[in-house]
């Protein structure tokens, strides 16, 4: 019964543990994606950050099989790590530029509960050596379960219902919790001796390194790739990690047999090759594809891992081993990659080398397998190459920030951000017409004399809808932007529509003047990566923020793709909650300048606004109203993924 006991705890302390870290992983995620404009590379750098904190977690496992004065280390990390506790967590939006790295290293704060609940697996299965010794993968499958379900639970539901502060409260009673538990399971369990190298050969560790990297990298690009080319969601990157972690439950589970596994393998190659002829498509159907592509990679990856486990005796160096493998391939892909290359090219690169992997067992067959296998990899590495080969490109850049291209479209250069084309130019013409920005709808700062200020600069078009008395402010977070939006050779927007003002460098909201005397009369965020809006730029406390530095009259002009979801009810009921009058101009109103669905809000305070925004030409503006208390308010410490989307629920409805 005892034995039981044990068994029951040590199962308990591993899926809690792992539901912690990754509930913590995305409520730390979302302030730092706050910070710095809502880009997949912060979210992949955190996951970097966390993946160091693991091969930490499993290298201090293994190493104290060599020591005997374990129970001391482990009494100290307990003792850390509940004095780290009763300490308070900043929740609070940052109230002025931070860099990347010093918002990663503000992890301080949970350095050592974190780091005490990434050692959990290890080191109870170290514990449990005995009592489960027919299969102590078992373990490791229950582990991930438990961060997959974290990962579902957390945006459905827990972050719709709670605060950040609360949620953080609730993170530290469960660690609590975990800490006695973990207890109970080392000081009453006697302690193994484990020889960890006997019977370990160097070339097993191979196949431990390179399936992890090839899978990690694979998690890493395709969520820069998704972010960027198809859907940046409010925590959608908590979708490709989920998936990732599902795919070790099924792998360490037993079930993915051999053929199974070559099925897989079959099945990366087909939807990666679908994948490279929708490549620069969107909408729901590509998102499916490359879903089932990264998929059906993990699961062949972490299938061909667990045919080459070790014998269980060694499951402590197993564990290190995909550790550091996984922390390679985040420091490459989250810090190092977005540097040297111009493109996400490590994305189909990484699906690639997975599938010539999976070729490899074919060399020891008939000529048959082997010259199919390779003329198989050797398509799906001719159409992706056809994929990135787009001709014309004037200019292309790449960083923490995403992708910029300019095109050459006949006459026409074409701006795109992340994959989508955001304005052009005809050069034939010194008047701006582009694909996002209509005259009659941005003219309306000609109503005003005073100051505007735009979020997101693009090329610098929007200066050209003001007149020559105003003063124009940017505030773009990508220097790159600037730099392009200043090259004559690409657009003349700078040039022609010249302004007084200034560049401000730094995130919209962040780097935005908090002034109690107004400034600006009009208000232009324009800023949005790929088709998504960032959520910090529209809760409760920005439209607050953004109100101190407007006049009386003034008015916040806000363009919302609406390609993916739909976004009306929540900016409204948000914008109602801080005060604001709302008016919009529906896709249906607007020229179809492009190919997905937008609209412009206007959100003002004073009935003056509102009555010239209705006298506006071609009538596009309708006034919004949704009935108060139905919708959801997004604020800094509470929104979700459901109320951005507009998926709250069948009340919340227009009035």
């Amino acid at each position: 019964m005892p034995s039981l006991v044990r068994i029951f705890a040590g199962f308990i302390a591993v899926g809690l543990a792992a539901f912690l870290l990754f509930l913590i992983q995305p409520l730390w995620g979302r302030q730092m994606v706050m910070a710095f404009g809502g880009v997949a590379t912060v979210w992949n750098t955190l996951l970097f950050t966390f993946q160091a904190l693991l091969f930490v977690g499993y290298s201090l496992v293994f190493l104290c099989q060599f020591t005997k004065h374990s129970k001391l280390i482990f009494g100290v990390l307990l003792i850390g790590t509940a004095v780290q506790l009763v300490m308070p967590i900043p929740v609070a939006f940052p109230s002025e530029p931070i860099g990347l790295l010093p918002l990663v290293g503000q992890l301080y704060h949970i350095l050592l509960p974190v780091l005490l609940l990434t050692i959990a697996t290890p080191f109870i299965q170290q514990q449990l050596a005995n009592s489960t010794a027919k299969n102590r993968y078992v373990l490791y499958s229950f582990s991930n379960a438990g961060s997959f379900a974290a990962l579902v639970i957390t945006p459905l539901f827990l972050l719709p219902a709670f605060e950040q502060a609360q949620l953080l409260t609730m993170w530290k009673l469960g660690v609590f919790t975990f800490l006695g538990l973990v207890t109970y399971v080392y000081f009453v369990t006697p302690r193994q001796s484990v020889k960890p190298y006997e019977g370990v050969q160097h070339k097993d560790g191979w196949g431990w390194l390179v399936w992890p990297f090839l899978t990690t990298s694979l998690l890493h690009a395709y969520t820069q790739y998704l972010s960027n080319e198809i859907a940046n969601l409010p925590l959608i990157w908590v979708v490709p990690l989920g998936l990732f972690l599902l795919s070790y439950v099924v792998a360490f589970s037993g079930i993915l047999r051999p053929r199974m596994l070559q099925v897989l393998a079959i099945t990366v190659g087909l939807a990666i090759s679908a994948a490279a002829l929708l490549h620069g498509a969107k909408g729901w159907s590509v998102f499916g594809v490359h879903l089932i592509a990264f998929f059906a990679a993990c699961c062949y990856g972490h299938g061909r891992l667990y045919h080459q486990r070790p014998e269980q005796k060694h499951t402590a160096l197993f564990y290190v081993y995909i550790a550091f493998a996984g922390m390679i391939a985040g420091l490459l892909n989250a810090q190092i990659l977005p540097v040297i290359l111009n493109d996400i090219y490590e994305y189909p690169v990484f699906f690639i080398l997975l599938l010539m992997g999976a070729v490899w067992p074919m060399f020891q067959k008939e000529w048959m397998p082997k010259t199919l296998s390779v003329g198989f990899v050797l398509v799906v590495c001719g159409l992706w190459v056809q994929a990135f080969n787009i001709p014309n490109t004037l200019a292309q850049w790449r960083s923490y920030y995403g992708v910029l291209k300019v095109m050459q479209e006949g006459p026409l250069h074409v701006y795109y951000n992340n994959g989508t084309a955001h304005e052009f130019q005809d050069m034939r013409r010194m008047v701006p017409r582009t694909a996002m920005y209509l005259q009659y709808m941005i003219g309306a700062p000609r109503y005003w004399d005073g100051s505007v200020a735009v979020i997101g600069m693009g090329p610098g078009n929007t200066a050209c809808y003001t007149v020559p008395t105003q003063t124009v402010d940017f505030y773009e977070i990508n220097p790159q932007v600037a730099e392009l939006a200043s090259d004559n050779n690409l657009f003349t927007f700078q040039r022609v529509c010249a302004r007084e003002g200034q560049v401000v460098y730094g995130d919209g909201r962040i780097a935005f003047p908090a002034k109690e005397s107004p400034k600006y009369d009009v208000i232009v965020n324009t800023a949005h990566s790929g088709l998504t809006l960032p959520t910090h730029l529209v809760t409760k406390e920005a439209f607050q923020h953004y109100a101190k530095s407007l006049n009386h009259d003034g008015v916040i002009l806000t363009i919302v793709p609406s390609l993916y979801f739909d976004h009306h009810n929540a900016l409204v009921s948000t914008a109602n909650a801080a005060g604001f009058k709302v008016s919009f101009a529906p896709n249906a109103a607007l020229n179809k300048h492009n190919d997905y669905p937008y609209a412009w809000y206007a959100f003002y305070t004073s009935e003056t606004t509102g009555k010239m925004l209705q006298n506006a030409p071609e009538n596009i503006w309708e006034i919004a109203s949704i009935e108060e208390g139905k919708c959801p308010v997004l604020t800094d410490q509470h929104y979700s993924f459901l109320k951005m989307a507009g998926l709250w629920g069948p009340d919340c409805q227009n009035k």
